[in-house]
């Protein structure tokens, strides 16, 4: 009888830290990646609780423009988008296979998902990435992996950015995003990805070509970069800034903007709050692009990953 397939769908998750700290945990995140493991534990608690400490100092000011776009009208619920996602692509692999979400944080989750597994299970993981050299898609990766009993099946299916469904999923959002905006003329958008990356990556030019296939298949008019944010590895050279450029264009005298957030695919504090922190902060009205959720198109690109991941582990023909 063929053994049944587990599909580990990867993300930061929600934070369990304190208050205000989102932020914070999203940047540890990144720092496991620049130190050992047995110093990330150390450090992730040090940075959670000074940014607990620098996050409640610095209040939003009050004259900062409304942030503008679909996070503003119809912020989306992430445990109701992870249910979603979940029984979607339950359903389009059909039986053989058990999909669930297996987040990072709160801390001892994906232990909890591996202690669950019984003998004879295989487990594909899907992180929910579009970038595989970023620090994030690697820490979860690294995560999951970790957690493992040593003679478990696992196999690891590619970052959407190899797949072709990734480019048109976020094609789709950017332009509902630039809808959304109801902008009368073109509008700059701003690809951001996290500027943290694996040591020795083409991290940057991955993002720079994926930022320009999805311009392309969104077919835009207006001036669109690729900026940076987040903690810059040292030998990831110089960066452009996601505030930098915001500021730059509203100097410009641009009064709207769309922030595409480049290297995660699901709404949460610790996947796009960062994003809409400097949204809300920019001197010009920002709005982000609609992330792709249990969209059909989405769907079928996660699950043309996991079967791709299957016939490299030799699990199935190609």
């Amino acid at each position: 009888m063929a053994s049944e397939t587990h599909v580990w769908l990867l993300h930061a998750g929600r934070s369990s830290g304190p208050a205000g700290a989102g932020e914070g945990l999203v940047r540890t995140a990144w720092l496991d990646e620049a130190w050992s493991p047995g110093l990330s534990g150390l450090w992730r608690r040090l940075w959670a609780w000074w940014e607990g400490r620098s996050t409640k100092a610095l209040p939003p000011p009050p004259t900062q423009p409304a942030l503008t776009g679909p996070t503003a009208a119809a912020p989306p619920d992430p445990a109701r988008e992870e249910l979603r996602l979940v029984d979607e692509l339950q359903r389009h692999l059909g039986p053989g296979y058990l999909v669930r979400s297996v987040p990072r944080w709160p801390e001892g989750s994906v232990e909890k998902a591996a202690r669950s597994l019984s003998m004879g299970v295989r487990v594909v993981l899907l992180p929910l990435r579009t970038l595989p050299d970023g620090a994030p898609a690697q820490a979860l990766i690294r995560g999951a992996r970790g957690a493992m009993d040593p003679g478990r099946k696992v196999a690891q299916a590619p970052c959407l950015a190899a797949q072709d469904g990734a480019v048109e999923v976020l094609a789709a959002g950017l332009r509902e995003g630039l809808i959304a905006l109801g902008a009368a003329g073109p509008v700059p958008v701003l690809f951001a990805a996290g500027a943290l990356s694996a040591p020795g990556s083409d991290h940057a030019a991955q993002a720079e070509r994926l930022a320009q296939a999805v311009a392309r298949e969104a077919r835009l008019a207006g001036p669109a970069e690729v900026a940076f944010y987040g903690h810059a590895a040292p030998w990831g050279g110089p960066q452009p800034r996601v505030s930098a450029v915001l500021k730059a264009w509203a100097s410009e005298g641009r009064g709207q903007a769309l922030l595409v957030p480049l290297d995660t695919l699901v709404p949460g504090p610790l996947d796009t709050g960062r994003l809409e922190a400097l949204a809300r902060s920019a001197p010009l009205g920002v709005g982000l692009a609609v992330l792709p959720g249990a969209r059909p198109l989405f769907v079928r690109a996660l699950a043309a990953a996991c079967r791709s991941a299957e016939v490299r582990a030799g699990w199935r023909e190609g």
